[in-house]
């Protein structure tokens, strides 16, 4: 009789790699590409409406350029000064330029409407891709909510180390993972072009997209209440092992 080979949370593709850095290296399933691909020319549709074709070619067109000139413009010492590497700085600003020019287009309301539609539509495929998923965290040794904390804690260790968000993840005696985010590089270059909460309705909303099914396939709850984006000392997630734990919602 064969053994059983059980994985290892460490032998996860994504463990120990810092979140931009999963992005660029992260395998999207065909399905999964379909859907975020269907989802970018939905929005792109949706802001096409609002602005015309030819307006939508310019705001995308102007995008680059736009970024290359906010970096030498603003002053983003607070930012390198955590080591963050200049391609992960210039894909960061560049995603807040595009949200920044959809407000000026379209408008605050309709440009927050577009761009929170498009990730609550990506946000279980992309977030999919980056975590692994539920089956693969409960077939390791210790099981589901044990290796969850083992990954996170790694993944926001790597993060820091990169620049790119910082903070520390602790346990409860009563089962409850704390991830408090005292740093975010998303945040910190929103605030210096202008306008934090751009990090919110373009990054921060996600999180509340994917964690919620995701932590229930492993009988587990989430929650979230501050953010550094919406003015919060922190970014204070809560995974608790029961999900009924309603004291905790």
């Amino acid at each position: 009789m064969e053994n059983k080979i059980i994985p290892k949370i460490e032998d996860h593709p994504n463990y120990g790699k810092d979140l931009m850095a999963i992005q660029r290296e992260m395998s999207v399933p065909l399905g999964s590409r379909f859907r975020m691909v269907k989802a970018t020319l939905r929005m792109l549709n949706e802001i096409r409406k609002e602005i015309g074709l030819f307006g939508l070619i310019s705001l995308l067109k102007n995008v680059k350029h736009q970024t290359l000139e906010a970096l030498k413009e603003h002053d983003f010492s607070s930012v390198r000064e955590r080591s963050i590497s200049e391609i992960d700085l210039k894909e960061i600003v560049e995603r807040m330029i595009l949200a920044q020019g959809m407000v000026r287009e379209i408008g605050l309301e309709k440009a927050k409407e577009i761009r929170i539609d498009f990730s609550k539509s990506v946000a279980k495929d992309y977030l999919g891709c980056i975590f692994p998923t539920p089956k693969y965290l409960e077939k390791c040794t210790g099981g589901f909510f044990s290796n969850w904390k083992k990954f996170l804690k790694e993944y926001v260790s790597k993060s820091g180390q990169r620049g790119i968000q910082s903070g520390f993840v602790t346990e409860t005696t009563q089962g409850i993972i704390k991830q408090n985010m005292d740093y975010c590089a998303f945040t910190e270059i929103a605030e210096i072009l202008g306008d934090r909460e751009l990090c919110y309705w373009t990054t921060c909303i996600s999180d509340d997209f994917f964690f919620p099914d995701y932590m229930a396939k492993g009988n587990c709850g989430y929650t979230r209440k501050t953010t550094l984006a919406t003015g919060g000392s922190v970014c204070d997630f809560c995974y608790f092992k029961n999900k009924d734990k309603q004291e905790y919602l």
